[in-house]
Order: C-alpha cells, then structure tokens, then sequence
C-alpha cells in the first residue's frame, strides 16, 4: 500500500508540474527573442530596410494590443509586404499555413513551443494516447492552452497576445482545409467578441 501511494503520489505531481512546464514554454514562445522567423528576418541582413506601407502603424497598434474589438484578415499579392509588416512590428508569434495539415501542426507547435503532449511521459496513469485525434484535434488542444496562457501573459505584461497566420490560402481546398480554417476563423471570432481580448489574431493571405 505505501508502494502503491508513493506511485500515485510522484504520478500527481508530475502531472501538476508538467501542466505548469507546459503553459511556461508557451508564455516564452510570446518573448523577444523566441520566434525563429523573427530573429531569421534580421539574420542575414540586420541592416536592410524596406520602404514603410501606409498601413505599418494599424499593424503596429495591432500588436500592442491598442486595437480591440476584431480580428483582421490582410489581403495582397505574394512579396507585396503582408509577412514583413507583421515581423517588423515585433511582439507576435508567427505560423506559417501549409497545404499539408500535419505539416501545419508541426509548426503552429513550433510557434507555440507545444509539443501536443508527445513529450509527456505519464502514460502509465493515462487512460488514451494523448496524440490521437488527428491534426485538428492537436490545433484544438493548442488553442485551449494558449487562452490559459494569454490570461498570465495579460496579467504580466498588460498586454493581449499576438497570433498570426501566414499565407491562409495554402491550406487545402478539402473538407480538412476548410474546416481548419472554419476552426481558426472561430476562435479568432470568440476571441475579438471577449471582454478582455487577451489574444488577437492576425491572418494573411
């Protein structure tokens, strides 16, 4: 019995501390520094700059948090700036969309700095595969924990989250793509409407 207790009781704390390390990780992933598509943009030519579009400040006050009450979708041609405006405003976690959703998952967890739980190692108290479910599922997973998130990250900071979506028209023109995509407009949706608008979303196409 004392076994069995001390079993139960180092799998309960593991459980607390590893639902702690998660929304930790994801926190820093909204840090200066983290995103690799940010620090990759100044990289290679730290001192290039680009001639500023009109719409910079709007995208700026967007991050900061300074804009609130809607989600925003920006439209434009490929290498017209959207991408750039974005990464030039600092302060957003950046995910490209593929055609592939398994791809897609890879990298919103990437973003996040989410494993989807594939790094949990409690399977002996656990009654499911924590990973199944498909990339849907994980996309629902990830959002539920990054609203945990962006209520620390707004009491910290004093500022909403940032989540930007990249090139939406690459997800696939299939029932999967569409409902992804259904999926991301209605939490961007639910999140514009909320009291506190502690995240905002930002998708480009």
């Amino acid at each position: 019995m004392v076994g069995l207790g001390m079993v139960f009781g180092a799998g309960v704390g593991y459980l607390e501390w590893y639902k702690a390390h998660v929304l930790s990780r994801m926190e820093r992933a909204f840090e200066p520094g983290y995103d690799p598509a940010l620090e990759l943009s100044t990289l290679h030519a730290p001192n290039a700059a680009h001639i500023e579009r009109k719409e910079q400040g709007l995208i700026d006050r967007i991050v900061r948090g300074e804009e609130r009450g809607g989600y925003y979708l920006i439209i434009g041609p490929k290498g017209s700036g959207k991408g750039t405006m974005i990464l030039d405003a600092e302060g957003a976690s950046f995910c490209e969309a593929h055609p592939d959703l398994e791809v897609f998952r890879l990298r919103l967890g990437k973003a996040l700095d989410f494993d989807f739980f594939e790094d949990w190692q409690g399977s002996l108290f656990s009654r499911a595969d924590p990973r199944q479910g498909g990339p849907a599922l994980d996309v629902e997973r990830a959002l539920n924990k990054l609203e945990k998130v962006a209520l620390r990250y707004a009491k910290k900071h004093k500022r909403p989250l940032v989540l930007a979506f990249n090139n939406v028209h690459l997800f696939p023109d299939s029932p999967e793509g569409h409902a992804l995509l259904h999926q991301l407009q209605q939490r961007a949706e639910a999140w514009a409407e909320g009291a506190s608008h502690q995240i905002y979303s930002l998708l480009t196409s």
